[in-house]
């Protein structure tokens, strides 16, 4: 084995591993940094999911009291999940696809639907 200099010295590489001691590329996110298996992973979603909930219960309720349908309300929690993950403006093609997903999956939809319920009671 060949040692590697890095920034913590020398170590050893195994043959095929990647030398994950890359820095991270200036104004890279944590997640970039995430995905390209450069350091710990860090999530970019608030460490306390409740204030992130609340939040979102919240909102709900402000645009169920201004007419908006429960279609365009799930529509607007899915883009607003995805931006916590994609960053501002996911692409559209992915939020019509897991909109559509939400829809149609019990699973997927119930924590939505559970969001919207929390808004009106």
């Amino acid at each position: 084995m060949d040692p590697i200099q890095g920034a913590g010295g020398p170590r050893p590489i195994n043959p095929g591993q990647q030398d994950m001691n890359v820095s991270r590329p200036e104004g890279a996110s944590h997640f970039e940094e995430n995905l390209a298996g450069t350091g710990e992973a860090q999530s970019p979603v608030p460490t306390d999911p409740t204030v992130h909930l609340d939040a979102q219960v919240q909102a709900v309720r402000e645009l169920r009291e201004q007419g908006m349908g429960i279609d365009e309300i799930r529509r607007g929690l899915v883009e607003t999940n995805l931006e916590s993950v994609f960053g501002p403006n996911p692409p559209q093609e992915l939020v019509d696809s897991v909109h559509e997903r939400v829809k149609t999956d019990p699973t997927l939809g119930a924590m939505f639907n559970k969001i919207i319920a929390a808004a009106q009671s």
